[in-house]
């Protein structure tokens, strides 16, 4: 019965500590607040929304949109919309820029 539970303790605490690190880092996965207070998102499966910005305002015309991350780059796309970012983290914010815009978001 102890070892069940022990295993059972071990199971648990990993499926955190991989659910914790899935929020954290260098990882665009989360909730995000924009300069402007509203909420943005990226899932792990690539759904994202306000994310999309068309000369520093947030641009959404209505329908899915998705994003993409590969190192430091990030592709939004909301068709037949796409824009590709450069992304730097610092502690808890990402600022993500195109060109001469730069727009900072917070871990939420």
């Amino acid at each position: 019965m102890r070892k069940i539970r022990v295993v059972r303790a071990s199971l648990l605490l990993g499926v955190a500590l991989v659910l914790s690190a899935c929020g954290s880092g260098t990882s665009p996965v989360g909730v995000w607040i924009a300069p402007d207070g509203s909420k943005a998102f990226i899932l792990d499966n690539g759904m994202c929304s306000g994310m999309y910005y068309n000369n520093g305002e947030p641009l959404d015309i209505g329908g899915g949109m998705t994003c993409a991350y590969s190192g430091n780059t990030l592709v939004v796309s909301q068709p037949p919309n796409q824009i590709s970012y450069k992304v730097l983290y610092s502690g808890d914010t990402m600022t993500i820029t195109n060109g001469s815009m730069s727009i900072t978001f917070t871990r939420g």
